[in-house]
């Protein structure tokens, strides 16, 4: 991890906050998952981000982010609670950083 800080001009404590070190896509937990599950991700830097769902035939299922994200760590929660049972993936596009994760759907 590295810090980010403020201009010097500030002597406010909150202006230094931990960015990670490289873009990331955790595996969501808890995976296997019964309707609500969470996926974290870490940018270090601002990008226009996507993270879409997709079902075991790459078809995408939905889209639960589109659009600008600031650097550092990011959680996002997924209600599944209207989709079956089964094998997901988990895809992050963030400028050229692309990860997919699979998940797991019990009922």
């Amino acid at each position: 991890m590295r810090r980010l800080t403020a201009s010097s001009q500030t002597s406010d404590p909150r202006a230094e906050r931990l960015l990670p070190d490289e873009f990331f896509l955790s595996r969501n937990i808890p995976n296997p998952f019964n309707s609500n599950t969470v996926v974290g991700f870490g940018l270090t830097e601002p990008a226009h981000l996507k993270l879409e769902v997709f079902d075991l035939l790459g078809r995408k299922v939905v889209t639960l982010i589109d659009g600008p994200k600031q650097a550092g760590f990011h959680r996002v929660t997924w209600n599944a609670d209207s989709f079956a049972s089964g094998i997901y993936f988990h895809r992050i596009e963030a400028g050229e950083f692309t990860k997919c994760e699979k998940m797991i759907l019990l009922k």
